[in-house]
């Protein structure tokens, strides 16, 4: 009697667990991938209204950690050594 009682609680756990997974699982999925698309959607227009207000201004950033043009400088500002061929 105790066999058949626990194979109708697998049975019961079964279908209950089909059930939800049918229709609670999709209302989960749904209202996060709308939660996960109202924010890429807030970023895009966020980008949207700095990229129009920034339109036409010229930004040169330099954070002085000696890339870019300064090596490019340094390279160019060393001395010229002129080496002489011995026979």
């Amino acid at each position: 009697m105790a066999f058949f009682r626990f194979l109708l609680i697998i049975v019961i756990v079964y279908y209950l667990l089909k059930l939800i997974g049918r229709y609670v699982v999709p209302f989960l999925v749904v209202s996060r991938v709308q939660k996960v698309n109202e924010a890429k959607r807030r970023e895009y227009d966020e980008y949207i209204a700095r990229k129009k207000a920034e339109e036409g201004k010229v930004t040169i950033n330099n954070h002085g950690n000696g890339t870019g043009a300064q090596k490019r400088n340094a390279v160019n500002e060393s001395e010229y050594v002129d080496y002489e061929e011995i026979e």
